[in-house]
């Protein structure tokens, strides 16, 4: 009986231990995001000039210039977030991925769409590698895109970054524009990068980091 008891008694105590607990689910606010984060990076944090409560934060990595911002964009309905990682390059280069069925349908407004690999040159045309033949390509250079692509940890690191929307459709959440690189971080918990899983692990932004710094390294080496 009382082994019975002291088991009762160890299963209650373990019990109120696990609700006690914090949730893995929990969600740091905006606020707490970015505090942490700038002390995580040693950033700089400042207001984001253009936009309403929207912020940047400035830091280095490795010797390299890179910044995140998080913009407060109005909606139909309500405010929304998007939040970015950037870093530039030294080209000027243009480089965006757009799953084939739908780039008739949609005009990109960042940067030109040349559409199916083709830019404003005769007979430029990007080859793409097997994992991103579902994509056509906007780019400024199609030489240097070449290049880029047929480099092996590009193509690695662009594959990482391949979502799948509701509808099926492909996109890629990395992109170069005006010569500079730039992730978006999403908040649908389907999407990659995902900021919910960066503001509950903080040191998953590191692997972002390297990344873009990846990308923009390569891209370096190829000017």
């Amino acid at each position: 009986m009382a082994v019975i008891i002291t088991v009762i008694v160890l299963l209650m105590v373990g019990a109120i231990i696990y609700l006690k607990r914090p949730s893995q689910k929990e969600i740091k606010t905006r606020d707490e995001f970015l505090s942490e984060l700038v002390e995580f990076v040693e950033g700089k944090l400042e207001p984001l000039e253009g936009f309403e409560n929207s912020f940047k934060i400035s830091f280095n990595f490795e010797g390299h210039s890179l910044v995140y911002e998080d913009m407060e964009l109005p909606g139909f309905k309500a405010k929304s977030n998007k939040c970015f990682l950037k870093a530039p390059v030294p080209q000027k280069f243009d480089l965006q991925f757009q799953e084939k069925e739908q780039s008739a349908k949609i005009i990109q407004s960042n940067a030109p769409a040349y559409g199916k690999g083709e830019t404003h040159r005769a007979g430029g045309k990007v080859e793409l590698p097997s994992k991103l033949k579902r994509f056509d390509v906007s780019t400024n250079d199609y030489q240097l895109a070449n290049r880029f692509l047929s480099q092996a940890k590009v193509v690695q690191i662009l594959g990482e970054y391949d979502n799948v929307d509701f509808r099926g459709n492909h996109f890629i959440a990395i992109k170069i524009i005006r010569g500079e690189i730039i992730l978006e971080f999403y908040t649908e918990g389907r999407y990659h990068p995902n900021l919910g899983s960066v503001k509950n692990n903080i040191h998953l932004f590191d692997d972002h980091i390297k990344n873009v710094l990846t990308l923009k390294k390569i891209l370096g080496t190829l000017s």
